[in-house]
């Protein structure tokens, strides 16, 4: 379904363009000059950019920045609530901290959607609108070109490098999701990067253990 809707939104761009050759000049034909390029009224092309950009860039921009606002705004206002209840205790001090480190996730997130996407489509829009290409618009139209093919390859794996990267949470359950065999079920309640856990480890004798993992994340039985 994902994969239909995404053609149905690159069939405008597509039925623009087209493969034509080099126009005669002096007298001589250039039928090995084949070019795509766009094929139909400029303005066309133009208005579809600027759509474009609406629909996929800005839009999408200022949806996610409304919404973690909101999810942080929510998060500030538990944070508050559960301070009132039980004081700033242990457990309040570990909330905060989890609060926060969600708070700066999503930031991240959003300035890194706008980081990957916005050279796209300043891309676009220059060769669209600029008709005097001059050698100083050739030039920075190369290093925006370049970057944009880099960085919107980039959106597609930087997400996970980043949730690795800011929540101890993410790393927790990718190490138990990594770790954990066919053969038996780990139980994890709660892990941290230098802590002694307690697990549950259910094998075919149902024995448990109280383990201990190092560094290099092989457990140790105590």
């Amino acid at each position: 379904m994902l994969w239909a809707v995404s053609l149905l939104c690159a069939l405008p761009n597509t039925s623009l363009h087209g493969v034509e050759t080099l126009k005669p000049r002096f007298g001589l034909t250039f039928p090995d000059s084949r070019v795509c390029m766009v094929v139909h009224d400029r303005w066309i092309y133009n208005l579809l950019v600027q759509v474009t950009a609406l629909l996929f860039f800005i839009l999408p921009m200022l949806t996610i920045t409304v919404l973690y606002v909101l999810i942080g705004l929510q998060l500030h206002q538990e944070r508050d609530c559960f301070d009132s209840k039980i004081g700033l205790n242990q457990d309040g001090v570990n909330q905060r901290a989890r609060h926060r480190q969600v708070t700066k996730m999503l930031c991240a997130l959003v300035i890194v959607f706008g980081i990957c996407w916005a050279p796209f489509h300043i891309d676009r829009v220059m060769w669209s609108y600029i008709d005097d290409w001059t050698a100083e618009n050739h030039h920075v139209f190369e290093y925006v070109h370049l970057l944009s093919g880099v960085f919107f390859y980039l959106s597609s794996v930087v997400n996970p490098i980043l949730y690795n990267l800011m929540s101890s949470r993410f790393r927790e359950m990718f190490r138990e999701v990594v770790c954990q065999k066919d053969h038996r079920q780990l139980s994890i309640s709660k892990v941290t990067l230098r802590s002694v856990v307690s697990a549950s480890f259910s094998a075919s004798n149902s024995v448990s253990f109280s383990v201990k993992f190092n560094p290099r994340g092989l457990p140790h039985t105590l």
